[in-house]
């Protein structure tokens, strides 16, 4: 395993960032959370000091994280992988395996049911218990009881939300996808996410010699960790104010 750097200047760097819980604070709903115009800012300044090697790796679908972007349009992976948009503006035509009709409506009518958000999107449907806390382990049993009786799922279990996917894509395989391309070929991967969803990108950035940051203090395989969103906003508007990401010196 590599060590750490102390200093990593911006233009070594590739930098594979979530969004929910990592660039905006967590919200009832999706479309509520708010993107400060400073981490905006932020972003854009490192998209530039990075040579444009910065992605957005994260379960939102494509356009939504367009939207919170805007007007910044950037390198993203959405859907957990079942989507992928290159820093060359191209799409990743390879369709990730469809989500069966069965365990979509079944999970949609467990979220009528209890008046529960479900997300459909390419490649995975979501369903958000943040707003009934109460029914959190009988919606990820169920979840878990779908994904056994279909070859091809995986379940993956976030902060109040469980998601059915596609088995065949990740945050990691994106991740590898976008370090064989420009401009992130021979740059130092970094990736750097909340949940246990991001934690397949954590280990690809890693394999590849890179770094993996989580923001929390759960378990994770990351070599770097940030306590709360806070602390790791301010490490991120330092680098862009140092034109490196500094691993030895971290906002107390």
């Amino acid at each position: 395993m590599h060590d750490i750097p102390d200093v990593l200047p911006l233009s070594k760097a590739a930098l594979f960032l979530d969004f929910d819980g990592t660039l905006v604070r967590m919200a009832d709903r999706p479309d509520e959370v708010i993107l400060e115009p400073r981490i905006r800012q932020a972003i854009a300044a490192l998209h530039s000091s990075t040579g444009g090697a910065l992605a957005i790796v994260s379960g939102r679908q494509l356009t939504e994280i367009d939207h919170f972007l805007s007007p910044l349009r950037l390198a993203v992976s959405g859907s957990h992988g079942a989507e992928r948009r290159g820093a060359n503006g191209e799409r990743d035509t390879r369709s990730a395996a469809a989500i069966p009709d069965l365990v979509s409506d079944t999970l949609q009518g467990h979220a009528w049911t209890h008046d529960l958000l479900l997300e459909r999107k390419s490649g995975a449907t979501a369903i958000h218990f943040r707003s009934a806390p109460d029914l959190e382990a009988e919606t990820r049993a169920l979840a878990d009881r779908l994904v056994a009786d279909h070859d091809g799922l995986r379940v993956i279990h976030g902060h109040m939300v469980a998601e059915i996917a596609a088995a065949d894509r990740d945050k990691g395989s994106a991740l590898r996808a976008f370090m064989e391309e420009a401009p992130f070929m021979g740059q130092t991967p970094i990736a750097i996410g909340d949940d246990t969803t991001d934690e397949d990108a954590i280990r690809a950035a890693q394999d590849l010699g890179g770094i993996g940051v989580r923001i929390g203090e759960a378990e994770t395989a990351a070599r770097m960790r940030f306590v709360d969103i806070d602390r790791f906003h301010d490490w991120l508007l330092d680098a862009v104010d140092w034109n490196a990401f500094n691993f030895k010196r971290r906002p107390a």
